[in-house]
């Protein structure tokens, strides 16, 4: 025999094995057979690589064995770690094998007998049939595009009914085998539980588009829907709706007097109270504090969206979180009907500045958007602008009127009033300006400015008349400024930083700031007083006057409002009236000053019931700056002439 390259041919291990020990025995000797010895040795020596042949041989299948092995325990650890199930799904034959984990993530009960890796065989339908109804139709049609090889892979997030009879979230990913004519034979993949990330996923959606208080839709839910209307009014000419912007008088009243927390808990109430008042389909929002939009759906006519809005504004009583305290909450509201025409952002701007029409109209709770209302707020934005330039570049101006003895005639001292001179629209009247600037947060810059302006005036006027012959100047001070704890200190640190002594500067304020006792703005004017400021109290009698509490007020001078020197001379029971209140002010040490005195008649009735001092056109309209020097000399000549 010739020693060659022996060729094994494919046999069981465990013959391999008898063989190889066979062969092994016979090349060492261990078997009895009767050979020639010339050929002994030959055949000892092919028999023994044969053994080597198939050794090796059999050692290859052993380590082929264990990568296979730990091949499939990775295989099975991948799994595991995937937390996926898994599907193969023969198409010719619509049989589909799926995991455990699979029937798992849809809670169908699988076998005790089944090993944990033995899949589950059954139809398609097995799946198909859980899917949700909304997801159904896309996900036929993205299988069937799949399978005719339009898309490499096949991958949608969707919804599958669980055994309990809820829908769960998954993506279901797959990718078919095909044979050499492209078609489908074969498709396997996986399932992944998504269902806590679109779950997050929805209440962050749900998040960005509601109002965290009161639950409501936001602003960009609200357009949506006002979008949605529009195309459906462009599909249906007769389709008619209507744009509502609902806002809650003096709201910051209760976040200032109590807490956010009450606050947010009466929004909450409010909000339940719309949403019951409304018909079924229309749309509540919240857009900020304050303010609500509403989207009447469907609507008869113009004015059935008015006979809501109508109904909208009686609002019940409410109670504040955390005591008994009752609030009468009002509100107005603007209306803009679809037939304005425009994009949604237009008719809630148009319903918005409504709105604002509805507040500043104090007769009428609830307007109608008209296209003048618009170029209202347009010149109301320029206006604003407008103002924080004019009070950045300090061009506002300062005018004072005198305010006279009335015993004698002579000037006593000087309110001073701002003024604003606009380059383009002309004069711009303080009932229109100093409103605005408080709703910008503005005032107290206006009253500094004003403050600064009549210091410097008064240094002018003694510089040229001299100072035994200058009066004091009195200076309006807000409610929004006396909330300001530093206040006392602000005001001192101008005057004294222009030199002046306190006693020629004065300060007025409004009698409704001293509803309640304390707080900051009595004891800002105390302080003020402490340093020999004298306090007035303005507009006393307008509403909220009360005798019983005059000698509590921090006040030096009473200023009696206009509207009772209008009456006094024909209504006998106010004259008394306004007597009675003049002798109260004397025996507390205060005088007392009557504003708007146009005639006469008013200033010798006034004098004769001892009213102190008068102001008014009879005496002068408020003039400016350069003019007051030449007034006071005036009133010296005079009295040096009538002393003469």
């Amino acid at each position: 025999m010739h020693n060659t390259q022996h060729s094994l041919p494919d046999i069981p291990m465990r013959q391999f094995k008898r063989l190889s020990d066979g062969c092994r025995a016979l090349a060492e000797g261990k078997l009895d057979y009767r050979l020639p010895d010339e050929g002994r040795d030959e055949l000892a020596q092919n028999f023994n690589s044969m053994a080597n042949a198939i050794q090796r041989r059999i050692d290859e299948l052993q380590h082929s064995t264990e990568r296979l092995k730990r091949s499939e325990e990775r295989y099975a650890l991948s799994i595991h770690g995937a937390n996926d199930g898994f599907w193969d799904w023969e198409v010719p034959d619509d049989r589909g094998h799926f995991s455990p984990r699979f029937c798992e993530m849809l809670g169908y009960p699988v076998d005790a007998s089944v090993s944990d890796t033995s899949p589950l065989e059954a139809p398609t339908t097995f799946f198909t049939t859980r899917l949700h109804p909304d997801e159904t139709t896309t996900f036929r049609t993205r299988m069937i595009e799949h399978l005719k090889g339009i898309t490499p892979q096949f991958m949608l997030e969707h919804r599958v009914r669980h055994e309990d009879g809820g829908y769960r979230w998954i993506m279901t990913r797959g990718v078919a085998q095909r044979n050499t004519q492209g078609r489908a034979l074969r498709m396997a993949g996986s399932i992944s539980d998504i269902h806590l990330r679109k779950r997050v996923e929805q209440q962050l959606h749900h998040d960005a588009m509601h109002d965290i208080v009161t639950g409501l839709p936001n602003q960009p839910l609200f357009i949506e829907h006002l979008q949605h209307a529009l195309a459906q009014r462009e599909r249906d000419l007769h389709f008619r709706f209507a744009v509502l912007a609902l806002n809650l008088e003096r709201f910051h009243l209760v976040n200032d007097s109590y807490s956010h927390a009450a606050g947010d808990h009466l929004l909450h109430q409010v909000a339940e109270h719309l949403g019951r008042s409304l018909r079924g389909g229309d749309i509540l929002a919240r857009l900020s504090a304050d303010h609500f939009a509403i989207l009447l759906h469907d609507l008869s006519s113009n004015s059935e969206a008015l006979e809501i809005a109508r109904r909208l504004l009686e609002l019940p009583a409410f109670t504040v979180l955390g005591s008994r305290q009752i609030l009468h909450i009002q509100c107005r509201i603007g209306v803009a009907m679809s037939d304005d025409g425009g994009n949604a952002e237009t008719l809630l701007r148009n319903a918005d500045n409504a709105l604002q029409s509805a507040r500043n109209d104090t007769s009428s709770p609830v307007q109608i958007f008209q296209s003048s209302m618009h170029d209202i707020v347009l010149n109301r934005l320029t206006l604003e602008t407008d103002l924080r330039n004019a009070l950045a570049e300090k061009t506002l101006s300062v005018a004072y009127q005198p305010i006279i003895r009335l015993f004698d005639s002579g000037i006593a001292s000087f309110e001073a009033l701002a003024r604003w001179q606009h380059p383009e629209q002309g004069y711009i009247p303080p009932n229109v300006f100093i409103p605005l600037a408080e709703s910008l947060n503005l005032v107290h810059e206006l009253g500094m400015l004003v403050l600064n302006r009549a210091c410097l005036d008064i240094k002018e006027w003694i510089r040229q008349a001299g100072a035994d012959r200058v009066r004091p100047v009195s200076v309006n001070l807000s409610a929004h400024q006396l909330s300001r704890p530093d206040l006392a200190s602000e005001l001192l640190d101008t005057i004294t930083s222009h030199g002046l002594p306190p006693e020629l500067l004065r300060f007025e304020v409004t009698e409704s700031l001293f509803t309640r006792s304390g707080g900051p703005a009595t004891e800002t004017l105390q302080k003020l007083r402490e340093t020999r400021i004298a306090v007035l109290i303005d507009d006393f009698g307008t509403g909220y006057s009360a005798l019983s509490y005059l000698h509590a007020l921090p006040c030096d001078i009473l200023k009696l409002d206009g509207s009772f020197v209008n009456s006094i001379t024909a209504d006998s029971r106010l004259r008394a009236i306004v007597r009675h209140s003049i002798d109260l002010a004397h025996d507390l040490d205060m005088a007392v000053v009557a504003e708007g005195i146009e005639s006469t008649v008013q200033s010798n009735l006034l004098r004769s019931i001892g009213c102190d001092f008068g102001q008014g056109y009879l005496f002068s309209k408020p003039v400016p700056a350069d003019e007051i020097c030449q007034m006071l000399l005036a009133q010296n000549k005079a009295r040096k002439t009538g002393a003469g």
